[in-house]
């Protein structure tokens, strides 16, 4: 079976080190399967030196990366100006609970002052974060709290991007978000910042049932463009019990329809002896 995957949660992407990370996970079909090759488009996985992997048999624990991420789509490149409070944004939806909160932070210009002599001087963005738990209908339970004051410096005119993860009691929640320096708007400075992303990462009972799972973690390189990253596939065997004419096997990788049909048929509930087995 040469199969594309479905997505089995929301992808969502952070950045580490100024690198933008993509995380996926893929529901490869129901029950086990013997993964013979896992490829981007048609060049094995392990030829990319940017990409982690990670196949969770049925009942197994993704380990990995959190799966459970949703990502606002209110929040898309919004300015964030000095002493103005930006949001708020719904983090996650009606009837889920998050258990950590994310921002990105992405500064366009890079940061930094230009001297005259062409050399680059330091320069600080410090921005304000703020959460305020709200119920299902999106109406505040509780006041503001600060989760944590972000000052970001730098001396480049490269582009920075960072990714600020909090830990919260479990709930629904709104975010803002408010620059507290001063912005300086001379050629000389590159001073911008804008609110990227907003992700929450859900409380998750991590139990997906009796399914095998994909989990891929790629960094945005030169090996990988936006489009290759859509591209993930995989040739597998479905694995099936397999009647021996006394007993049924442990699953075992199988192309014969019949223990597909058979499997089926038990799945539904039907036994043994309502099966023509010979």
């Amino acid at each position: 079976l040469l199969a594309y995957p479905d997505l089995a949660a929301q992808p969502y992407a952070e950045y580490a080190g100024n690198e933008q990370f993509l995380y996926q996970l893929f529901c490869i079909g129901r029950g086990e399967y013997d993964v013979e090759a896992i490829r981007i488009e048609d060049t094995a996985i392990d030829e990319f030196d940017d990409v982690e992997y990670e196949v969770v048999a049925p009942g197994g624990t993704l380990s990995l990366f959190p799966a459970a991420v949703t990502t606002s789509v209110e929040v898309a490149g919004q300015d964030l100006p000095t002493s103005t409070a930006v949001g708020a944004y719904v983090a996650n939806a009606a009837g889920t609970d998050a258990n950590a909160l994310a921002i990105d932070l992405v500064y366009p210009r890079g940061i930094y002052y230009a001297n005259t002599d062409g050399s680059l001087a330091s320069v600080d963005v410090v921005v304000q974060i703020e959460a305020r738990e709200i119920d299902d209908s999106g109406s505040p339970v509780g006041s503001w709290s600060t989760l944590a004051t972000e000052t970001v410096s730098g001396a480049t005119t490269t582009p920075q991007r960072r990714s600020f993860r909090y830990s919260v009691t479990a709930g629904r929640y709104e975010v803002r978000l408010t620059r507290t320096d001063t912005e300086q708007t001379a050629v000389e400075y590159g001073h911008d910042v804008v609110w990227g992303a907003l992700r929450a990462y859900l409380v998750d009972d991590a139990d997906y049932g009796d399914v095998t799972l994909l989990a891929v973690r790629m960094r945005a390189s030169s090996q990988l463009s936006g489009q290759a990253a859509r591209k993930v596939n995989v040739i597998a065997t479905r694995k099936l019990p397999v009647w021996s004419g006394a007993a049924w096997s442990a699953a075992t990788a199988t192309r014969s329809p019949a223990w597909a049909l058979a499997y089926t048929a038990k799945a539904i509930g039907l036994t043994d002896a309502e099966l023509d087995l010979a």
